[in-house]
Parts: C-alpha cells; structure tokens; sequence
C-alpha cells in the first residue's frame, strides 16, 4: 500500500467498478452454461454453477441499487439545496444551455450548439 502511494497507483491492486464485478460474474455465469451445454456429463453441476453466479449478479446489483438510490432517489435530490445552489452556479458560468428554449431555424450555429 505505501509503494502504490509513494511510486504509482498502477503498482497497487485494482479493485474494480460495482458494475464491472457484476459483468465479472455474468460472463461466468454464461461460461457455466456453455460448459453444461458441451459436458452433458456435468450439466447438472454446470447449471448448478451457473444459477450461483446469476444469484451472486442479483444481489451485487440489488446492493449497488440500495447503497447508490433509484431514479426517484435522484429525482428528489435535484430539489435539496446543493444541486439547486449547483444550477445557480452552471447559470453563473455560462454552462448552462436550455436547448427546449432554442429557436430551431435553418442556422448552422443552432445546430451546432445541438450537437
């Protein structure tokens, strides 16, 4: 841990996105499924395997959706203060373009402000 800190981030371990552990999990789920389909032997054990990482993505994701919030969650932040405070400042900087009240026109420049 000192090494990474004191050299570079590369030199410590990378612990990875929430969603890319979920993917993580998926593709093994998938992998478990194409080994039960060409081991017919095994299939039962595959599947089995399968199911375990399908549940595993399940209850990552579930735990991402209760530790970050939902759309509404979301929603009801942009009222609280901070975010209100933030659209002040966008306004404040010119960061801020309201493309619903651009005249649409034959201007290049409307459209370029579009994207």
């Amino acid at each position: 841990m000192l090494k990474a800190a004191l050299i570079s981030p590369s030199q410590s371990d990378y612990a990875g996105q929430e969603f890319e552990r979920a993917f993580i999990h998926y593709i093994k789920a998938l992998n478990y499924t194409m080994m039960a389909l060409a081991n017919p032997a095994k299939k039962v054990d595959h599947l089995e395997s399968a199911r375990i990482e399908a549940r595993k993505v399940d209850i990552l994701l579930s735990d991402i959706a209760y530790q970050k919030g939902t759309y509404q969650d979301a929603k009801d932040d942009e009222s609280k203060l901070f975010y209100q405070l933030m659209k002040i400042f966008d306004i404040l900087t010119g960061q801020v373009i309201y493309k619903d009240k651009l005249m649409y026109r034959e201007d290049a420049y409307v459209r370029y402000m579009n994207g």
